[in-house]
């Protein structure tokens, strides 16, 4: 058994010896990979209001829609004017601008301030620098909306038969996150809209790269749609662009030294079996390593 225990304290070693080594070196991937790859932080702050102000233009937004919720939402900045289908109709009749403000439409549409700035820093220190003239914000709508024509006739296909269901309206497409739409919307310093970009809900699996078109997380298109996904919809975590996906195999084998060292240390703290029959009397050796052991 004291032969055991000695190899067992030898593997310990080892295995001290080889997670400080692989340990160092993924310290060292995960820093190299962080500097290749400087992060930014944005920071956003959702804007209800129906009139206000920014960069000096006024902006002013109004809806006009029927009962059953349909129309349009008109944003006038400045001498320009962009006009937005109404892409899910409110669920009650009282939820409009006039009473919630832009709130009535968070479901598929915000209005967001947009700073960029350092990972840590506290949002109204950003703001107050933002006020100081010392970093620039932006002004963004962001809008999400089911494609009714992605599901023309997907009913049907499937079997399904319901006179009471419109596969055409935008309710059906409301469940399939992999039809939906996002659009953005810039408001530009000159007064003007900048020209919209669309990106659509990521189909990518867990480990796999990010497909043309599509939201990419780390970006502030990608923070901002989350604004208008419900709760518990979120595109799943992609960790291909992860620190530690690219430590290679300096992970693997800090983790099979830690598992190592424990069952090392394990086996050779184990207490000493005794081999006797029981009920036979114990020998005097076994006594007296007995008493050793009480002190």
């Amino acid at each position: 058994m004291m032969r055991g225990s000695a190899i067992a304290w030898a593997l310990a070693g080892v295995s001290v010896a080889t997670l400080a080594g692989s340990s160092y070196t993924l310290f060292r991937r995960i820093d190299a990979y962080n500097r290749e790859h400087p992060r930014s932080m944005h920071y956003f702050q959702s804007i209800a209001a129906t009139e206000f102000l920014y960069n000096d233009t006024p902006v002013t937004i109004v809806e006009s829609r029927d009962a059953d919720g349909n129309g349009d939402i008109s944003f006038r900045f400045g001498d320009e004017s962009l006009v937005l289908e109404i892409a899910i109709p409110p669920r009650f009749e009282q939820l409009n601008l006039e009473t919630l403000g832009l709130a009535a439409h968070e479901d598929w549409l915000h209005v967001l301030r947009v700073i960029e700035g350092e990972p840590g820093k506290d949002f109204n220190t950003v703001l107050g620098e933002v006020e100081a003239a010392q970093r620039t914000d932006r002004l963004v709508i962001v809008t999400r909306t089911p494609r009714p024509g992605d599901f023309e006739g997907m009913l049907e296909k499937q079997g399904v038969i319901n006179p009471d269901i419109d596969n055409d309206d935008w309710g059906y497409g409301e469940v399939m996150r992999k039809h939906w739409f996002f659009d953005f919307y810039e408001f530009m310093p000159d007064g003007t809209f900048k020209q919209h970009e669309t990106l659509r809900f990521p189909s990518s699996k867990y480990m796999d790269g990010f497909n043309p078109g599509e939201l990419r997380q780390g970006t502030w298109q990608y923070t901002a749609a989350l604004y208008v996904i419900p709760k518990g919809s979120a595109p799943k975590y992609n960790f291909t662009e992860a620190a530690l996906v690219h430590a290679g195999k300096s992970l693997a084998v800090a983790g099979v030294s830690v598992l190592v060292l424990m069952g090392s240390v394990a086996f050779a703290l184990a207490p000493t079996r005794e081999d006797r029959v029981p009920g036979t009397p114990a020998s005097a050796d076994q006594i007296d390593r007995a008493a050793e052991r009480r002190g």
